[in-house]
């Protein structure tokens, strides 16, 4: 078993969740590996009639453009809309140094506007998997050469927790929560996903089990 996934399993992580974050953590190194690049992507477990085990694969780069509200909230209605059990979004990222002085980067970021511009940034591989009452993270840190070749990818952290209300960076919850879905508005938040998506929802196919599908 790898290091992340004893770790996750050590922590209480259920074996089902830890195979789907194994998964989606192999799913990502892979792909930045090969490609050198790792757009936000979300994949969502749940069951087919059957009662097996099933993903759908969403490339949430293609929604939203830059605006990364937008592109959760269509990642929570397509998890509804599949009934998924759990949501692990797998993406590169820049993230601070843990020793940076907070009054110097409140200045920094006050000069260069994100984290991503920060001459000291620090590139990482993160996957953030949520479920309605809990989630699990495994962050990679990723070294390039001067070319940006990618040279080194190395395991961070990897960590459980019950707090649904936790947040990385600007990806907050990624399912809907019990909260959300008793919500007096939530039918006609859920209604007007579907209108706005119209054009691009996968017509349903009676002879395929959901949720078995890829969005672009």
């Amino acid at each position: 078993m790898k290091e992340e996934a004893a770790i996750l399993t050590e922590k209480g992580l259920d074996p089902r969740l830890v195979k789907f974050t194994s998964d989606v953590a192999a799913f990502g190194l892979k792909k930045i590996a090969t490609e050198g690049s790792l757009p936000i992507h979300a994949i969502m477990l749940a069951r087919t009639d059957d009662e097996k085990d099933s993903i759908m694969i969403m490339d949430a780069d293609g929604y939203g453009g830059a605006d990364r509200d937008l592109v959760i909230e269509l990642i929570r209605f397509f998890a509804y809309d599949i009934n998924a059990d759990a949501v692990a979004i797998v993406a590169e990222s820049w993230i601070t140094p843990e020793n940076i002085n907070p009054e110097r980067l409140e200045k920094d970021m006050a000069t260069f506007g994100s984290v991503s511009e920060l001459p000291y940034r620090e590139e990482i591989i993160m996957v953030s998997l949520n479920w309605k009452v809990g989630g699990a993270m495994i962050t990679y840190d990723m070294k390039r050469d001067e070319s940006g070749n990618l040279i080194e990818i190395k395991l961070r952290e990897a960590s459980v927790s019950t707090d649904n209300d936790r947040e990385s960076g600007r990806l907050a919850q990624t399912i809907y929560t019990d909260e959300d879905m008793n919500h007096p508005m939530f039918n006609d938040r859920i209604a007007r996903m579907r209108e706005i998506l119209t054009p691009v929802l996968p017509e349903e196919d009676e002879t395929a089990q959901k949720p078995s599908r890829k969005i672009h």
